[in-house]
């Protein structure tokens, strides 16, 4: 093999194995446009998670590991979702159809049983894995 074709193949292979090294992963600014929960499934790190002064941790059956945000209305009297950031739920035991005030959810942790609340009406209880 000549010089120039052994430059070449050299130029060639450590152009491949450049493109195969991965990048640290930074923190990029979170569109504010997005919704709360929209904004904490975007996020993909704990570093970025933590800048947006969420939780990183295990969630759902799988345990995989996401961004939990707090709300910033957490527990404010509500009668629809619309209402909140996240969620408008009550808490305690109620049968579908009662008219009730609810509450504005803490986080955008959906995962296990919510009964929201629609219009000032109990919705069914729908439980998330």
């Amino acid at each position: 093999m000549n010089n120039t074709l052994k430059i070449a193949a050299i130029a060639a292979f450590s152009t491949l194995l450049a493109a195969c090294t991965t990048q640290s992963p930074t923190v990029s600014e979170i569109d504010p446009s997005l919704s709360l929960s929209d904004r904490a499934y975007s996020i993909k790190t704990q570093q970025a998670c933590e800048a947006e002064s969420g939780t990183w941790r295990k969630v759902g059956r799988l345990q995989a590991f996401a961004c939990v945000l707090p709300t910033a209305d957490a527990g404010k009297a509500c009668t629809d979702s619309s209402e909140c950031q996240v969620g408008c739920i009550v808490e305690e035991h109620v049968e579908p159809g009662t008219k009730v005030v609810g509450q504005c959810m803490s986080s955008t942790h959906r995962f296990g049983c919510n009964t929201m609340v629609t219009n000032g009406v109990v919705e069914g209880t729908l439980c998330i894995d």
